[in-house]
C-alpha cells in the first residue's frame, strides 16, 4: 500500500542518515494518516444524510451537526441549545432535532449517537413533512458508526471550548463588578456609539454582552432622525439614541399603560448584510428560534412537536428605527416543562437574558457620560450604573480614562489588566458595528437616483430618460424644451421635472 512504501522509503532514508529527508517522509506519513481519517466522515453507502452527536456537561449540551450529500461530508457545525438542566442529552437531542427541520428540508437518513425516548413518533413526523420515508438510526458498527464516533468527539471538543470560554467571561465579568464598584457581575453590558462624516448618514448602534460573550440577536442600531441636530453634534445624537433605547425599556416595564403616547416612529426596512457579519464573525453556535407551524396543518406530525413544550415563546427585541441582527439563540422557554414546586422555572428565569442591562458603557468623556445621566434621569430610570470610556492621549489604546458618575477625575486601568482588555473588546465591536451600518446607509444613499423621488417617474420614463441624457446630472441641467423631445415625457411632466430639479437647488 502507499503508507507501507512511505514506511519502507522512511526507513531506508534513515538508515542512509539523510535525517531530513526521512523527516520529509514521515510528515508525508502523517498527512497520510490525517486524509485516511478524515475519509471515515464519508462514509460508503450513504448518499444523504444528516449526523447528529450530543454530549453533555456542567448542565450544558453541545449538538455537532454533519451534513452529508451526494456521498461526501458538506461540513459540520456546533450547537449549544438553552435547555433545561434537568433534560437528558436524549430529550435535549430530540427537541432539537424536531426544531432543527422546521425550516430546513429533512434528508432520507438521520444518524444520531443515542436512541430518542420518541424516535419513532419524530421519524414518522419527519417523514409526514417531508412527505417521504425518513430513517432514523442509532449505528452499532461499520462506516456509520466511525462518522457518529466523529462527531460526537467533535461535540465534546466544542463543549470543552465552551465552558473554558464561559469560565473566563465570568472572570472577566467579576473583574469588571470590581473594578466600577458593581453590586454584583453583570449579566447584561450594553455599549453605545455614534457614527458618521461630518454629521451626514449619522447612525447610532448598541452592541450587547453577557456572560457568553457577544449577544449578537439583542444588536440595535439607530437611524438619526432629529431634523433639529446641528451636524456632527455628538452629544445630540447621543441623546437621542438612548432617549429611543431607554424609553422603550420604561414601555415594556409598563406594559404600554402608562397612559403616555409616544411619537410615532417608521419601522425601517431589516437590511443587515448576512455576508458582511459571517466575514467579521466566527460561526455561531446557535441557530435561529423555529417558528412552528400551527398545530391543525401539522398533521400526524402534531404528536412529536408536541415534545417541545413551545407553549411560551420568548417576546420579540425592540423594534424602533434600529435594525435587528439575526437572533442566534433558542428561547429557553422552548425547553421549559413545568412542576409543581416551581423551583425548575425559577433557575430556569435566572438563567433567561435580561433587558435591563447591569452597565452601560459610553463611547465619550465627561460630556456623553453627562449626557445619559440625564437621558436615564429624565425617564425616571435608577439604578443602572453609567461608564464613559474616553481614549487617551493621542488616541492610544491602552490609555483608556473611565468616567464615572460621582468622580470628580477620570481614572485608568492598569495596562495589562484583562479587564481593560475586555472594555478594550467591547468598546471595538460597538465600533465595528457602527461603522459598518453607517457605511451600509452611506452606500445606499451614493446610489439612490434623485429620478425616484420625483411624482410620475416610473421605471420606464426613468430609463428613458437616462438612455436620452446618460445621467441624472444631465437630465437635473435640462430644460422643459429638452426634456419634452424625450419619448413618454409630456410638456407637463417635462415642466414637473425641471420644477423638481430647479426648486430643490434653490
Amino acid at each position: 500500500s502507499v503508507r507501507r512504501h512511505y514506511q519502507k522509503l522512511m526507513e531506508e532514508a534513515a538508515e542512509r542518515l539523510e535525517f531530513e529527508r526521512a523527516a520529509e517522509l514521515r510528515n508525508r506519513l502523517w498527512a497520510l494518516a490525517h486524509v485516511t481519517a478524515d475519509q471515515a466522515i464519508n462514509p460508503e453507502g450513504v448518499e444523504e444524510a444528516d449526523v447528529f452527536a450530543a454530549a453533555q456537561e456542567a448542565g450544558q449540551t453541545c449538538i455537532q451537526v454533519f451534513f452529508i450529500r451526494s456521498g461526501q461530508n458538506w461540513g459540520n457545525r456546533a450547537y449549544f441549545p438553552k435547555a433545561d438542566r434537568s433534560l437528558s442529552t436524549a430529550e435535549v437531542l430530540e427537541s432539537f432535532i424536531a426544531q432543527f427541520y422546521d425550516d430546513k428540508p429533512v434528508p432520507r437518513l438521520l444518524l444520531l449517537s443515542e436512541p430518542l425516548p420518541s424516535q419513532d413518533l419524530l421519524e414518522e413526523a419527519l417523514s409526514s413533512k417531508s412527505e417521504r420515508r425518513v430513517e432514523i438510526r442509532v449505528p452499532q458498527r461499520g462506516s456509520k458508526l466511525g462518522v457518529v464516533e466523529h462527531a460526537l468527539r467533535n461535540a465534546r471538543e466544542a463543549l470543552a471550548r465552551q465552558l473554558a470560554e464561559s469560565s473566563s467571561q465570568r472572570i472577566l465579568l467579576e473583574g469588571v463588578a470590581e473594578r466600577f464598584g458593581l453590586p454584583r457581575p453583570p449579566r447584561r453590558i450594553e455599549v453605545f456609539d455614534n457614527s458618521h462624516i461630518m454629521g451626514t448618514n449619522a447612525v447610532g448602534a448598541m452592541i450587547v454582552a453577557g456572560p457568553e460573550g457577544f449577544v449578537k440577536s439583542q444588536y440595535r442600531k439607530f437611524n438619526i432622525k432629529s431634523t433639529e441636530l446641528t451636524p456632527g453634534d455628538d452629544y445630540a445624537m447621543m441623546r437621542e439614541v438612548l432617549t429611543r433605547r431607554f424609553r422603550r425599556l420604561v414601555e415594556k416595564k409598563n406594559g404600554g399603560k402608562n397612559g403616555t403616547k409616544t411619537e410615532p416612529e417608521t419601522k425601517v426596512e431589516r437590511q443587515v448584510a448576512t455576508e458582511e457579519i459571517e466575514a467579521t464573525e466566527e460561526l455561531s453556535s446557535r441557530i435561529t428560534p423555529p417558528e412552528p407551524p400551527p398545530l391543525d396543518e401539522r398533521g400526524s406530525s402534531g404528536i412529536p412537536f408536541g415534545v417541545l413544550r413551545a407553549e411560551a415563546v420568548s417576546e420579540p427585541g425592540i423594534e424602533d428605527d434600529e435594525t435587528d441582527l439575526p437572533d442566534d439563540d433558542y428561547s429557553p422557554a422552548l425547553f421549559d416543562e413545568a412542576t409543581e414546586d416551581g423551583e425548575r422555572r425559577q433557575e430556569q428565569e435566572e438563567e433567561e437574558f435580561p433587558d435591563r442591562p447591569d452597565l452601560v458603557l459610553i463611547d465619550g468623556g465627561a460630556g456623553q457620560l453627562a449626557v445619559a445621566c440625564q437621558v436615564l434621569s429624565e425617564l425616571g430610570i435608577t439604578g443602572i450604573p453609567v461608564v464613559g470610556v474616553a481614549k487617551g492621549p493621542d488616541r492610544d489604546a491602552g490609555r483608556e480614562h473611565f468616567y464615572i458618575p460621582g468622580r470628580d477625575k477620570p481614572f485608568m486601568l492598569e495596562p495589562r489588566d484583562p479587564v481593560l482588555y475586555f472594555i478594550q473588546r467591547l468598546r471595538d465591536e460597538a465600533h465595528r458595528f457602527a461603522i459598518g451600518t453607517h457605511r451600509a446607509k452611506r452606500a445606499k444613499a451614493i446610489s439612490a437616483n434623485p429620478l425616484d423621488e420625483i411624482p410620475g417617474i416610473g421605471p420606464a420614463r426613468k430609463r428613458a430618460l437616462l438612455q436620452h441624457f446618460g445621467s441624472a446630472k444631465a437630465v437635473s441641467r435640462a430644460g422643459v424644451a429638452d426634456l419634452k423631445e424625450v419619448p413618454g415625457i409630456s410638456e407637463q411632466m417635462a415642466q414637473t421635472i425641471y420644477d423638481f430639479f430647479h426648486e430643490r437647488r434653490h
